[in-house]
């Protein structure tokens, strides 16, 4: 059988998984197909698939895949009994093993209530829930034990973490109790909203040994009128105050984002403004989104839609613009120590992430994955950036 497990982000990404589950039964009409991930949460397409030869599980049962195909391979039917089990251990959110990963990644919460308005993620994961701390802390020193060099905090809306929890918690008191876990080598952040981040956060990553100095905060937009539209909780003096008062804190802090380009009624000088923000905060990565319409969502019908041509121009200069200001901040690392942790071997580079989230290409070093090593960065090109062991 086949498993597709469906992202449900974009309309793009709908049309890929239905694509894939159409092809396969074309090719093997007999097959049965697991469905699983967001695309299996919602989407009315499922209604008309062969309900006798696939089976929907939701996106919050998944990591029970190979426990109920084995016994429960009925289209949406499962024992009770069995069903609460399952739900009795997804609200613990556990991951066991990454095989053959130098990261590990332990998500502490899932859900998220922004409503952002052109965001599908609430319809399908519903209110915020978060994983308790002592579970998380047993997750991680486990992961530790297993031999993983850093782990990576995720979730859906990380800063809302222990909001839902009993208790005085917050995720910067979570961070250093993770901090005290015997032989954990690095923490990483996945991502958090501007709003969340307040400072007590900020001075736990400037004092913090082993917490990254790496931050993914999602800006989407430069102009205060299409975040309004976007209904985000920030304005952008908010958001490039935020960063300056991190820079001033950290050194050598890094930040990536995303931008989402052609929302609808952004112009020209609204995407200027976008552009302008970008070299001011000067991104090491930005991940480029084109508006893509969700149903159910506020932006579905907003009326002043930007052509798709026009989306496109955009989406190259935005791209232009990120490079740009990624290879600045690489070069500010010219000849300076960086702390890599190696992950892979390609041809003759070993190439691993420093801990402000630079991926390092170091010549001639073979079987270094899963080592934290001091590299001196030597060279730094449009793509790529090189460095020596010390």
């Amino acid at each position: 059988f086949y498993i597709v497990n469906g992202c449900s982000l974009t309309s793009g990404a709908d049309r890929k998984c239905r694509r894939m589950i159409n092809s396969i039964y074309k090719k093997n009409p007999e097959t049965k197909v697991i469905i699983t991930g967001c695309y299996a949460q919602s989407h009315p397409y499922l209604d008309s698939i062969n309900q006798s030869k696939s089976l929907i599980v939701p996106q919050y049962l998944k990591e029970f895949i190979p426990e109920i195909a084995t016994n429960q391979f009925r289209a949406n039917r499962f024992s009770p009994l069995l069903l609460k089990d399952y739900l009795k251990e997804r609200m613990q959110m556990r991951i066991n093993a990454f095989a053959g990963r130098s990261r590990a990644f332990v998500k502490i919460q899932d859900g998220c209530s922004d409503y952002c308005a052109y965001c599908i993620i609430p319809f399908m994961r519903g209110n915020p829930k978060s994983k308790k701390a002592e579970i998380i802390i047993k997750e991680i020193s486990g992961l530790v034990k297993a031999g993983f060099q850093e782990v990576v905090l995720t979730g859906i809306n990380l800063g809302v973490w222990a909001e839902d929890l009993s208790g005085e918690l917050s995720l910067s008191s979570l961070i250093r109790q993770i901090e005290k876990i015997k032989g954990l080598k690095r923490l990483r952040l996945s991502s958090i909203g501007v709003q969340h981040i307040n400072k007590e956060l900020i001075q736990v990553i400037a004092d913090s040994g082993k917490l990254c100095k790496h931050l993914h905060i999602s800006l989407q937009s430069g102009d205060d009128f299409i975040l309004n539209k976007m209904q985000r909780k920030y304005s952008v003096s908010k958001y490039l105050g935020k960063i300056e008062q991190i820079k001033k804190a950290v050194e050598n802090i890094s930040f990536t984002t995303d931008i989402i380009v052609g929302f609808p009624g952004e112009s020209n000088e609204h995407f200027k403004n976008t552009l302008k923000a970008v070299k001011i905060v000067g991104f090491l990565k930005v991940h480029i989104f084109p508006f893509s319409p969700r149903e159910k969502t506020q932006a579905y019908c907003l009326p002043e839609k930007v052509a798709l041509k026009t989306i496109e121009m955009r989406k190259q200069q935005l791209k232009d613009t990120a490079m740009q200001v990624s290879l600045l901040f690489r070069k500010s690392l010219l000849n300076k120590t960086v702390q890599v942790l190696f992950e892979q071997q390609e041809q003759d580079y070993s190439i691993g992430y420093s801990d402000n989230y630079v991926p390092v290409k170091v010549y001639g070093c073979k079987n270094l994955e899963n080592k934290l090593l001091s590299i001196k960065v030597i060279r730094v090109t449009i793509n790529h950036t090189f460095g020596r062991l010390l």
